[in-house]
């Protein structure tokens, strides 16, 4: 079993490299996100022989595998024109990465990152790494010239986060380990860490040799209680300063000509954000 899902991850990987260059012929194990005239889209990973049905009719991925379709329309066996593109990362990630736990949205993790002032080369930490929904987005801005370790304490999350994180080409095998790091860990000079724990005060002071002097811990919690909490464990003695503590919120609107709106399904609130600054000795 694990061995196919390796065969189909490696598929996907590669038709994901290729989805992310212009002016290329689509082949089989290409994702592409079909944009319907109600303005839904579904991302879809070619097949041949496959078919995605949809209340405009059914696409056959024939139709579009063997042409350079990107920002063109295919037709559905109704003749309904349903536009091709290319997906971005986040439409990748949030399509196709597999699911084990809560994750963190793009609404977050751009703030996350932000907020951390992550940028190309930086050396990162990551505890609670999930199904590295994250990682991807910190992967993405620290790039090959960067380095990223992740820790978690569950097997089954580390496996998950590995093989989602490999579609796009990451390969953190080793680099994703089992470990509580309340307890400490042994990497040195981190420009950030990033904290998706149930009980981040238990973790930061252990963390703090880890950091650079300039360091930035940005912290998720999906409770109004752990921030309180949090609030408590920091005194005049501590060894961070508070930066900020926010929330994000984006509303979607239904677009229409005749109805702007907002949308009747939204992602509003997620989790609240806490960031700190390092006080060097």
């Amino acid at each position: 079993m694990q061995e196919l899902y390796i065969q189909q991850a490696l598929s996907v990987q590669i038709g994901i490299k290729k989805s992310l260059r212009s002016g290329i012929l689509l082949d089989e194990g290409m994702p592409v996100v079909l944009f319907f005239p109600d303005n839904t889209k579904k991302l879809v990973v070619l097949k041949r022989g496959k078919y995605t049905e949809s209340k405009y009719g059914r696409i056959k991925h024939d139709d579009i595998i063997g042409k350079n379709l990107l920002g063109k329309f295919v037709k559905t066996n109704s003749g309904a024109r349903i536009l091709v593109q290319k997906p971005t990362i986040d439409e990748i990630i949030y399509s196709l990465f597999k699911r084990k736990s809560q994750v963190i949205y793009p609404k977050d993790a751009y703030a996350i990152i932000s907020e951390a002032g992550l940028k190309r080369g930086d050396k990162v930490g990551e505890a609670g790494v999930g199904s590295g929904f994250l990682a991807a987005h910190i992967l993405s801005v620290i790039g090959n010239e960067g380095e990223y370790y992740g820790y978690d304490l569950r097997d089954d999350m580390i496996e998950t986060a590995i093989n989602n994180l490999s579609l796009l080409g990451y390969d953190v095998s080793g680099k994703i380990r089992k470990k509580d790091v309340k307890e400490g860990i042994d990497e040195r000079d981190l420009n950030a860490f990033f904290l998706d724990l149930p009980d981040p005060w238990n973790a930061v002071n252990a963390i703090y040799p880890s950091l650079a002097p300039d360091a930035r811990i940005v912290i998720f919690v999906p409770t109004l209680n752990q921030v309180i909490k949090f609030l408590a464990s920091i005194d005049d003695s501590s060894k961070f300063k508070i930066n900020r503590i926010f929330e994000t919120f984006s509303r979607e609107y239904a677009v229409s000509k005749d109805a702007l709106r907002p949308s009747p399904i939204q992602s509003s609130f997620t989790g609240y954000i806490i960031s700190l600054v390092k006080i060097s000795e």
